[in-house]
C-alpha cells in the first residue's frame, strides 16, 4: 500500500508478491498452528512485499495460542496500520528497524484476549498527537487524552488484572495492569513504541505495572498518571528502586514480543511461560535513596464509609514539641492500590496525627519505632467539628455576654434542640424580637451557630460520614475531595452527575467511577469540593425523578451542616444521564445555584420550568449530530424558549447554547468548573419567576401551601411588592431588611388587588424559616401571607 513506500531503509518499495522460500522459523509457525495454518497462509499470501518483514516477524515470534487462533484477516489489518502510520509521524523515519518491529508492530502485551484494536485507536487517537514534534510529547498527549476519552479509571473493583483493551473499555475499570495495557496499545497505535513493564514487591503487597516508551532511550511514565510532557516521574520511583535483580520475582521486567531466554512473571497466571521479557531492575535501581541514618518511613492511609475505601483527607503531622513536619492529602481511589503517601521523620519519637475531611477530624498518636511503619485511620471513628467561621467576633462576643443577647442564645439553642413536633410551642420574648431588630447579621450569625449545633446535625452525621445521602428509600453515595484551599466565604461545591441511566449496577457504577475524575481539577481558579454522587437507582430516570430534589437539597443541607460549605456557590453539573439530570434539577431548583451545566442532555420535556433561570447561570452543551431521543432538537426549542422569555434584554435569563459538530460523546466540557467557579447566587433577586413544581414549597423569598402547578411573577422594590399568580391561590412572601425597610409599611399588589402591611421582625420566624430551608441565606425574619384572587377561567359560549 502507498503508505508503506519509503518508510525506512529497510522496508521494500514493491507492492507485488514475492514467491521465496520460508524460513525455518515459518515453516516451524505454520507447523504449529494445525488447523489455522491456512489462515496464517492466507495471510502470507496476501501481504503487500513491503510488508511482509513485519508479519513474518509476528507469525514467527508469535505464542501457541495465537499460531492456533489468529486469523489472516486480524494481522493483515494489524500489519497494514503499523506500517501506515510510520509514513505519518514525524519520529516514523528515525527509528530502527528492530525498535518498529518488537516495539510498534506487536498485537499484544501479555496474556491478555487478543483484540482488533488497531485501526480502531489509529482512527481515535492520531488526532490527539497531531500538533506533538517528539515520541517524549505525544506520549504525553496519549496517556493524558485517552483515559477520560475512553472513560477507563483505575479501580480494585475491574472483572480481572490482565484486562485487554477492550475489556477496560467496557466496564471502564481497570488495574495498573490493564490501563498499562491500554496505554501501550494506544502508543503504538500511533507510532509511539512502547512496552509493557512490571514487577512484584518485596514487601508482598502486591505488583504493580506501568509502561516505557523508546524516545533515543527508554522512559517510563505510570499509565493513566499523566504527567504532561515529562516522562521519568511517577510515585512509584522509589518502591521500584528497592527490586532485586537477581530475583526471578522480585525484578521489574519489560515485555518483549520476541523471544529472549528470559519469562515475565505474572503474578495473576503463574503458569503462563510464553510471555518473553527483558530484565530491567538496574535501570530503576538507585533511583531513590534510603532514608537518612536515625529517619524512617511512615505510610499514611487514610479510609470511610462501610467499603473503607481510600478518601483524600488533609493530614497534618506534628512532633511533639508542636512543630508541622507534614502538610498535606492522603491518596484515595483514583490513585494505584500501592501508590501510598509515605513521609520520612525521625526514630524514637511520638507524632501526632490529624485526618480531616469536610469537618470531620481524627487524632492518633504515633510512636515511631522502626523504618517503614504503616498506618490506616478510618474516618468513621472521627469527631465533627464547628466551623471557624462561626467563632464568635470580639463585638459579637460582647453582644454574647449582654443579659439580651444570652437570653437570645438560649432560646436558639431551646428551639434548634427540641424534637421538631415541640418547637410550635416555644415562645420568643420581645426582648429577642428587638434584638433581631437592631443587630440583625449578630442574630443570623448566632441562630445558624445553633442550627448546625441541633437535631440536625445528629439527623444527617450518619449520611456525611458513610459518604452518602439519603430520603425515604432512596439512598445515593457519593466520593467527595477538596480541590485547593477553602475560601474565606466557606468551600464552593461543584456536584456532578454521572452518565448511565437505564442500565445495569456495573454500567452505572462504571460511569460514576468515570465522573469522580472527569471534570477537571481548577485549583488555581480558588478553592472547592468535588463530588460526584452516584444516582440511587439504576432507571433511566436516575437523576431526573422527583426523589432527586429531595435528595439533592438534604446534600445540600448536610453538608452545610458538616462541610461548611458557601452555599451562594453550589453547582450541578452533568454529562448525557447526569445531564439530563442538570437540566431538570437545574431548573426545578434554580434558587439553590450559583450556576448548572448540562451536556449530551435536553430538556426532560417541553415545560414551563425554563421561567425559573430568570436568574441562574445556565449552559447546556449539545453536538449537532446527537439526535437520539429528540435531543438537539429540544436543545434548540429550549433556545428559543430562552429568547422568547429575555425579549430584548440583556440582564435576564443568562442561560447559554453550545453547539459541538460532534455526535453524543465526546463534548469538549472537562474544563467547565472553570468556567462556572466565578459565579455567584443571588439568593435575593428583586424579580422572581417561578414556574411552581408539586414537589417544592418554596422559591427565593416566595413560598406556597398546598404546592399547586401553578406561575408566580413576583417584583419587591421600594417596599412594594407587585405579584400575579395564575393557579396558586395561597402564597407566602418571606422577607427581611434585604429586601425591605421595617420602619414603612409594606404595599402588596397581587393579581391587582392591593394591600398594606405593617412588619416588624420575628426571631420565631427567623428560626421556622431557616429550620425549613437549611440554608443560610433563606432565614426571614418577616413573612406575609397572601390569599389571593385567581383570575376566573374563561367561559364558552354557548
Amino acid at each position: 500500500m502507498a503508505a508503506g513506500i519509503g518508510f525506512l531503509i529497510w522496508t521494500s518499495a514493491g507492492l507485488g508478491q514475492v514467491t521465496r522460500p520460508a524460513s525455518p522459523e515459518i515453516t516451524a509457525a505454520l507447523k504449529a498452528a494445525g488447523a489455522n495454518a491456512p489462515q496464517l497462509q492466507a495471510a502470507l499470501d496476501k501481504v503487500p512485499t513491503g510488508q511482509r518483514e513485519g508479519l513474518e516477524f509476528l507469525i514467527a515470534n508469535m505464542p501457541p495460542r495465537d499460531l492456533t487462533s489468529l486469523s489472516a484477516e486480524f494481522l493483515l489489518e494489524n500489519v497494514d496500520c503499523a506500517y501506515k502510520v510510520m509514513a505519518q509521524v514525524p519520529w516514523g523515519k528515525t527509528l530502527s528497524k528492530e525498535m518498529f518491529l518488537n516495539e510498534i508492530l506487536p498485537y499484544a502485551c501479555l496474556n491478555e484476549r487478543r483484540d482488533n484494536w488497531r485501526k480502531d485507536f489509529y482512527t481515535r487517537f492520531l488526532p490527539l498527537i497531531k500538533d506533538c514534534k517528539t515520541i517524549t510529547a505525544a506520549a504525553g498527549a496519549i496517556n493524558t487524552k485517552v483515559f477520560p476519552l475512553l472513560k477507563v479509571r483505575y479501580s480494585t473493583e475491574r472483572a480481572k488484572p490482565d484486562q485487554s483493551p477492550y475489556e477496560s473499555i467496557a466496564s471502564g475499570k481497570a488495574s495498573c495492569t490493564g490501563l498499562a495495557i491500554l496505554a501501550v496499545d494506544a502508543c503504538r497505535a500511533v507510532g509511539i513504541p512502547a512496552r509493557f513493564v512490571g514487577t512484584i514487591w518485596t514487601d508482598g503487597s502486591g505488583n504493580h505495572s506501568w509502561l516505557e516508551v523508546w524516545d533515543g532511550g527508554w522512559h517510563f511514565t505510570g499509565a493513566a498518571e499523566a504527567t504532561g510532557d515529562k516522562l521519568d516521574i511517577a510515585w512509584f520511583v522509589g518502591r521500584a528502586a528497592g527490586a532485586l535483580a537477581n530475583d526471578p520475582v522480585h525484578a521489574i521486567y519489560a515485555s518483549s514480543f520476541k523471544r529472549t531466554p528470559t519469562r515475565f512473571l505474572l503474578s495473576w497466571a503463574p503458569r503462563v511461560d510464553y510471555v518473553p521479557a527483558v530484565n530491567v531492575t538496574t535501570a530503576y535501581a538507585a533511583k531513590v535513596p534510603p532514608p537518612p541514618p536515625g529517619q524512617g518511613r511512615l505510610t499514611l492511609t487514610v479510609v470511610a464509609g462501610p467499603k473503607k475505601q481510600r478518601v483524600p483527607a488533609k493530614l497534618v503531622v506534628t512532633d511533639e514539641a508542636g512543630k508541622k513536619l507534614f502538610d498535606g492529602t492522603a491518596k484515595d481511589e483514583r490513585n494505584d492500590l500501592n501508590d501510598k503517601l509515605v513521609i520520612t521523620v525521625p526514630l524514637g519519637k511520638k507524632y501526632l496525627i490529624e485526618a480531616s475531611l469536610l469537618n470531620f477530624t481524627l487524632k492518633h498518636l504515633l510512636a515511631m519505632e522502626k523504618d517503614g511503619q504503616e498506618l490506616t485511620l478510618a474516618l468513621d471513628q472521627a469527631r465533627p467539628k464547628v466551623s471557624p467561621r462561626l467563632t464568635p467576633t470580639q463585638e459579637e462576643r460582647t453582644l454574647l455576654e449582654s443579659p439580651q443577647g444570652a437570653a437570645v442564645a438560649k432560646a436558639l439553642k431551646q428551639y434548634f434542640q427540641a424534637a421538631p413536633d415541640k418547637r410550635g410551642a416555644i415562645a420568643f420574648d420581645t426582648a429577642a424580637d428587638e434584638m433581631l431588630a437592631q443587630h440583625p447579621q449578630f442574630v443570623r450569625k448566632a441562630a445558624w451557630a445553633a442550627y448546625i449545633s441541633g437535631c440536625v446535625r445528629t439527623e444527617y452525621e450518619a449520611d456525611v460520614k458513610g459518604s452518602k445521602v439519603t430520603w425515604d428509600k432512596y439512598t445515593s453515595p457519593y466520593v467527595v475531595r477538596a480541590v485547593g484551599t477553602m475560601p474565606d466565604n466557606g468551600w464552593p461545591l461543584f456536584i456532578a452527575m454521572h452518565g448511565g441511566g437505564g442500565a445495569p449496577q456495573e454500567v452505572n457504577d462504571q460511569q460514576w467511577g468515570v465522573m469522580q475524575i472527569y471534570y477537571k481539577d481548577h485549583p488555581e481558579k480558588g478553592g472547592y469540593l468535588y463530588l460526584a454522587i452516584r444516582a440511587p437507582t439504576n432507571d433511566w430516570n436516575g437523576f431526573y425523578a422527583g426523589y432527586n430534589l429531595h435528595l439533592t437539597e438534604k446534600l445540600i443541607r448536610e453538608l452545610a451542616v458538616f462541610a461548611d460549605i458557601d452555599p451562594n456557590k453550589v453547582y450541578i453539573m452533568g454529562y448525557s444521564h447526569g445531564g439530563y439530570g442538570a437540566f431538570f434539577q437545574g431548573m426545578i431548583m434554580a434558587d439553590f445555584f450559583a450556576a448548572v451545566h448540562a451536556s449530551a442532555a435536553a430538556p426532560y420535556d417541553f415545560n414551563d420550568w425554563p421561567r425559573n433561570l430568570r436568574n441562574t447561570q445556565f449552559t447546556y452543551m449539545i453536538g449537532t449530530r446527537d439526535t437520539a431521543y429528540g435531543r438537539y432538537d429540544r436543545n434548540k426549542w429550549l433556545k428559543k424558549e430562552i429568547d422568547r422569555l429575555r425579549g430584548d434584554r440583556t440582564d435576564i435569563y443568562p442561560v447559554t447554547m453550545e453547539e459541538i459538530n460532534h455526535g453524543h460523546g465526546g463534548l469538549p466540557d472537562r474544563d467547565k468548573i472553570a468556567d462556572m467557579y466565578p459565579h455567584v447566587r443571588n439568593p435575593l433577586p428583586r424579580h422572581v419567576s417561578w414556574t411552581v413544581c408539586d414537589q417544592r414549597p418554596f422559591f427565593n423569598w416566595l413560598g406556597v401551601t398546598g404546592i399547586p402547578t401553578a406561575q408566580i411573577d413576583a417584583q419587591c422594590d421600594n417596599n412594594a411588592v407587585t405579584l400575579t399568580s395564575d393557579k396558586a391561590p395561597n402564597i407566602t412572601l418571606l422577607l427581611d431588611e434585604r429586601l425591605i425597610d421595617f420602619a414603612k409599611p409594606v404595599v402588596v399588589t397581587a393579581n391587582g388587588v392591593c394591600s398594606e402591611h405593617k412588619l416588624n421582625p420575628s426571631l420565631k420566624t427567623l428560626c421556622e424559616t431557616l429550620q425549613a430551608r437549611g440554608d443560610f441565606q433563606y432565614m426571614f425574619s418577616a413573612k406575609i401571607d397572601l390569599k389571593i384572587k385567581l383570575p376566573q377561567p374563561a367561559t364558552k359560549p354557548k
